[in-house]
Protein backbone atom coordinates (compact mmCIF):
# COMPACT_ATOMS: atom_id res chain seq x y z
CA UNK A 1 0.00 0.00 0.00
CA UNK A 2 1.34 3.44 -0.92
CA UNK A 3 2.12 5.85 1.88
CA UNK A 4 0.08 9.06 1.88
CA UNK A 5 1.89 12.35 2.49
CA UNK A 6 -0.50 14.23 4.72
CA UNK A 7 -0.56 18.01 4.54
CA UNK A 8 0.62 19.73 7.71
CA UNK A 9 1.48 23.18 6.32
CA UNK A 10 -1.03 25.42 4.52
CA UNK A 11 1.79 26.79 2.35
CA UNK A 12 1.76 23.39 0.59
CA UNK A 13 -1.86 23.88 -0.49
CA UNK A 14 -2.67 25.68 -3.76
CA UNK A 15 -5.39 28.34 -3.91
CA UNK A 16 -7.73 25.89 -5.70
CA UNK A 17 -7.31 22.16 -5.13
CA UNK A 18 -8.99 18.82 -5.82
CA UNK A 19 -10.29 15.85 -3.83
CA UNK A 20 -6.84 14.28 -3.68
CA UNK A 21 -5.44 17.28 -1.82
CA UNK A 22 -8.51 17.43 0.46
CA UNK A 23 -7.95 13.79 1.45
CA UNK A 24 -4.36 14.62 2.37
CA UNK A 25 -5.49 17.57 4.50
CA UNK A 26 -8.31 15.75 6.28
CA UNK A 27 -6.65 12.31 6.40
CA UNK A 28 -9.83 10.60 5.20
CA UNK A 29 -10.62 8.59 2.08
CA UNK A 30 -11.54 10.18 -1.23
CA UNK A 31 -14.94 8.47 -0.96
CA UNK A 32 -15.53 10.25 2.37
CA UNK A 33 -14.56 13.63 0.88
CA UNK A 34 -16.86 13.10 -2.13
CA UNK A 35 -19.73 12.12 0.20
CA UNK A 36 -19.14 15.30 2.22
CA UNK A 37 -19.20 17.33 -1.01
CA UNK A 38 -22.45 15.75 -2.23
CA UNK A 39 -24.15 16.33 1.13
CA UNK A 40 -23.01 19.96 1.29
CA UNK A 41 -21.10 19.34 4.51
CA UNK A 42 -17.90 20.72 3.03
CA UNK A 43 -17.57 23.85 0.84
CA UNK A 44 -16.84 22.59 -2.67
CA UNK A 45 -17.58 23.33 -6.31
CA UNK A 46 -18.68 20.58 -8.67
CA UNK A 47 -16.81 20.54 -11.96
CA UNK A 48 -18.28 18.28 -14.62
CA UNK A 49 -20.07 15.14 -13.57
CA UNK A 50 -17.87 13.83 -10.77
CA UNK A 51 -15.05 16.28 -10.06
CA UNK A 52 -14.87 18.64 -7.11
CA UNK A 53 -12.70 21.66 -6.42
CA UNK A 54 -12.07 23.55 -3.20
CA UNK A 55 -11.09 27.14 -2.50
CA UNK A 56 -8.25 27.24 0.04
CA UNK A 57 -9.61 30.21 2.03
CA UNK A 58 -13.13 28.77 2.23
CA UNK A 59 -11.76 25.36 3.18
CA UNK A 60 -9.56 26.82 5.93
CA UNK A 61 -12.49 28.80 7.30
CA UNK A 62 -14.74 25.70 7.26
CA UNK A 63 -12.11 23.55 8.97
CA UNK A 64 -11.50 26.22 11.62
CA UNK A 65 -15.23 26.43 12.33
CA UNK A 66 -15.43 22.63 12.65
CA UNK A 67 -12.56 22.67 15.14
CA UNK A 68 -14.13 25.48 17.17
CA UNK A 69 -17.25 23.29 17.39
CA UNK A 70 -15.08 20.46 18.69
CA UNK A 71 -15.26 18.29 15.56
CA UNK A 72 -11.60 17.83 14.67
CA UNK A 73 -10.31 15.57 11.94
CA UNK A 74 -7.37 13.52 13.09
CA UNK A 75 -4.30 12.53 11.14
CA UNK A 76 -2.90 9.57 13.06
CA UNK A 77 -3.59 11.25 16.41
CA UNK A 78 -2.51 14.72 15.24
CA UNK A 79 -5.14 17.41 14.85
CA UNK A 80 -4.74 19.53 11.74
CA UNK A 81 -4.98 23.18 12.79
CA UNK A 82 -5.79 26.08 10.53
CA UNK A 83 -3.65 28.61 12.36
CA UNK A 84 0.08 29.13 12.20
CA UNK A 85 0.44 27.00 9.07
CA UNK A 86 1.48 23.99 11.14
CA UNK A 87 -0.15 20.89 12.53
CA UNK A 88 -0.47 20.74 16.27
CA UNK A 89 0.95 17.69 18.02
Amino acid sequence: MARVNYITDWDQVPVVFDVGMATRILAVSDQKVRKMCRSGEIPAYKIGENSWRFNKDEFMEWLGAKERQGASFEDRNRKIRTYGGQAAS
